[in-house]
Order: structure tokens, then C-alpha cells, then sequence
């Protein structure tokens, strides 16, 4: 895990699980946005104090602007085991702590990028238990400042590689392999460009301001519409020119849920202008 640090004069930010795709799409995103006004731009190498570092080293500029601290590590997902998720646990846990004693820092807030399947799915999961003791710990730890993100299913390029199911598919269909999928042609699901998303991050994050109630702001960062597994196939058929062969697999029901929200949600949502058709266009002329 590398966790990132990027300061201005007005704006910092600290992005643990920068190698991820969701975090170096934030951390992509703040460089842009940054541009010429950053100060200070480095990667953090301490395995086990990153985050902890990164405010000492914020805390050490002559002029200490507002800070964001974005969480964007985790994987597994739904495959991951009771074991692998007391140890994401207790680090997370750990990592908290360290920051709680920078309580000087007044302007320090809290970003955890959660997971809006696990927020919308119905199966009681190891990664769905992992999900839930990190949002009471961050509530626990920083209250007023703890804010929560979640994200629907993500999809991009990372270095050179597509990732995500949509990213899986595009690759499989270029070159005449098959994808295996958990669920059925119906599967229904909201789907997000990790580029667009990255963005959304960032501008909802760095503005946030102190809440005055006790539980954490938490918003749905979304697409602007859903897609079934059907109109997925469809769609990269006719944008590459080639039938996208597919494989259906039972597995847990999990893979099988809609994970759609909805205006009705206890959460705000936030639309996000992203579309398959668009992200596959630009990847068939890579």
C-alpha cells in the first residue's frame, strides 16, 4: 500500500491506497487540480505510519492549510475471508489512532471511500462486516469530521491495464476470450468511470466543512443511470465491433444482486457524468 501527500496553500490532501485504482485516480485528479500551486508532492514510504507521517510533514509547512485525509485502500471484495478481514481491521484501527494524536490539527478531515454494494447488498459477507467496522471506527475516531464516500462498481485503466468488470470485458472481447460473470444476463448494477470518480472525490472532499451533528455525512457517488449484464454486452458489441463472449457461473447470491440506489436512500446521491459507451470508445483506440 503507498500512501500519497499533496500540499498547496490553501488546500492539502493525503491519499492512503494510492496504488489503487480508485486512489491514484484521486491522486491524479489533485495534481491536475493543484497544477502549479502544489508545494509539496511525495510519496510516502513508511509501511505502518504513512498517514502519520504525511500530517508531520503538513504540520511542518510554515503555512498549514486545510487537509483531507482520503482512505481508498481495500480489495478482495466479496471473496474476502473472516481472517483477511480482522487484520484490515485492526490496521485500519491502528492507523486511526496514530492520527488522533495530531489533535492540534483543526482543519483535518476524513474521508473513508466505502462501498456502496455492501451498503445495498442483502448477504451478511466478511467484506460487508469489514465495511461496517470501518465507518464506526472513523465515527468513533474523528465524529464531526469523519465523512463517508461510497462507490458503486468501478471500472478504468490503471497503467496499462483495464481494470473492473467493465475493463475485464473490454480486454476479453479484443482478443476473442471469454469472460466468466457471477449472476445472469438481468444483473443489474451502477457502474462508474475510476477517472470520473476520482474527480467527484476530490472536489466533494476538499469542500467539505465541519458538521455540527454526530454521524458521519455519508454520500452515494453514482452514474447516471444503471446497466444490466444484457445491455453491457450490447453496448460493447456495437462500440467494438466484435461479440463480447460471456460465461455465467453460479456463485454466491451477492454476485447476483441488483446494487442500484435510489432517490429514497438514507444517503445523499451524488450524480456522476460518466458513461460506458464513452470510456469504451476511448479504450477501442488505444
Amino acid at each position: 500500500m503507498e500512501t500519497r501527500l499533496l500540499a498547496t496553500n490553501d488546500s492539502s490532501v493525503i491519499i492512503v491506497g494510492a496504488n489503487g485504482l480508485i486512489g491514484n485516480a484521486v491522486s491524479t485528479a489533485a495534481s491536475k487540480a493543484f497544477g502549479e500551486d502544489i508545494r509539496v508532492k511525495k510519496g510516502l514510504t513508511h509501511r505502518h505510519n504513512e498517514v502519520d507521517a504525511g500530517i508531520k510533514q503538513l504540520l511542518s509547512l510554515e503555512d498549514q492549510a486545510a487537509a483531507t485525509v482520503f482512505f481508498c485502500h481495500g480489495g478482495k471484495g466479496f471473496s474476502m475471508r473472516n481472517e483477511e478481514r480482522r487484520a484490515e481491521e485492526e490496521r485500519f484501527r491502528t492507523t486511526c489512532e496514530k492520527m488522533q494524536e495530531h489533535r492540534e490539527w483543526k482543519t483535518l478531515k476524513v474521508v473513508l471511500v466505502s462501498s456502496l454494494g455492501c451498503y445495498l447488498s442483502n448477504e451478511v459477507t466478511a467484506y460487508k462486516e469489514l465495511v461496517r467496522q470501518k465507518e464506526l471506527t472513523l465515527k468513533q475516531s474523528f465524529g464531526k469530521n469523519a465523512h463517508i464516500a461510497m462507490v458503486p462498481s468501478i471500472y478504468g485503466r490503471h497503467g496499462d491495464r483495464r481494470t473492473g468488470l467493465i475493463g475485464t470485458m473490454v480486454d476479453n472481447t479484443l482478443k476473442g476470450r471469454i469472460t466468466t460473470i457471477y449472476g445472469d444476463l438481468r444483473t443489474r448494477r451502477n457502474y462508474l468511470d475510476a477517472a470520473a470518480c476520482g474527480n467527484a472525490l476530490l472536489s466533494w472532499g476538499i469542500s467539505l466543512e465541519d458538521q455540527s451533528h454526530t454521524s458521519p455525512p455519508r454520500v452515494a457517488l453514482c452514474g447516471r443511470r444503471s446497466y444490466s449484464i444484457l445491455e453491457i454486452v450490447t453496448i460493447l458489441k456495437q462500440v467494438l465491433g466484435a461479440q463480447p463472449l460471456v460465461r455465467f457461473q453460479i456463485g454466491e447470491r451477492v454476485h447476483r444482486e441488483d446494487h442500484i440506489t435510489s432517490e429514497s436512500s438514507s444517503h445523499e446521491v451524488i450524480m456522476v457524468d460518466s458513461t460506458i459507451q464513452g470510456w469504451v470508445t476511448k479504450e477501442r483506440s488505444r
